[in-house]
């Protein structure tokens, strides 16, 4: 159940969540910077963009709800004490990747 928490967590955060327009090809946030890249990279219509980004974000709610439903089990196995630390380390994670991000689109 482990590595496949890390697994869907990973995916999660490197999934489109995010609907874009696709008339102009400009999208918000980097989940919409993700899909455009692919969008290039692999030579989207704007019909495949259009699928892709709908299976994708069908896939993202999914392993969403995966996620919830492991923070709901390691709340029943951590202390409240160890529990508030893994919310803290995970906030401090999130801080840094947003952080990265920033540094990277300057």
């Amino acid at each position: 159940m482990h590595n496949k928490y890390i697994l869907l967590v990973s995916l999660l955060m490197g999934l489109p969540t995010v609907l874009a327009d696709n008339s102009d090809n400009v999208y918000s946030g980097w989940q919409g910077q993700r899909l455009n890249r692919l969008s290039i990279e692999l030579s989207l219509t704007p019909e495949q963009k259009y699928k892709l980004e709908s299976i994708l974000n069908e896939q993202s709610e999914e392993i969403r709800a995966v996620h919830e439903e492991s923070h709901k089990e390691i709340m029943e196995v951590l202390s409240a004490d160890q529990f508030a630390k893994w919310e803290s380390i995970n906030k401090q994670r999130k801080e840094n990747r947003v952080k990265r991000w920033n540094d990277e689109q300057k």
